[in-house]
C-alpha cells in the first residue's frame, strides 16, 4: 500500500514537472540540458524500483520534447 501511495505521488510530481517545463519551453525557448534539473529533482525524490519506469519516462520525454511553435 505504502509502495503504491508512492508511485502514485511520483507520477503526480512527474505531470507537475512536465506542465511546468512545457510552459517555460514557451515563453522562453528550449536550451541545452533542458529539464535536467527536474530529472534529478526526481530521481533522488523517489529513487525506488517501483518508479523506475515512471522516472524513464520522464528522462526520455525531457530529452526529446519538442514545442510546437
Amino acid at each position: 500500500m505504502l509502495e503504491n501511495n508512492q508511485m502514485k505521488k511520483c507520477i503526480k510530481d512527474i505531470a507537475k514537472h512536465k506542465m511546468s517545463l512545457i510552459l517555460r519551453a514557451k515563453r522562453h525557448g528550449m536550451y541545452e540540458d533542458f529539464g535536467a534539473k527536474e530529472m534529478n529533482k526526481i530521481r533522488h525524490k523517489y529513487d525506488v524500483i517501483e518508479n523506475w519506469k515512471y522516472i524513464r519516462e520522464f528522462e526520455d520525454w525531457c530529452m526529446n520534447y519538442s514545442p510546437n511553435y
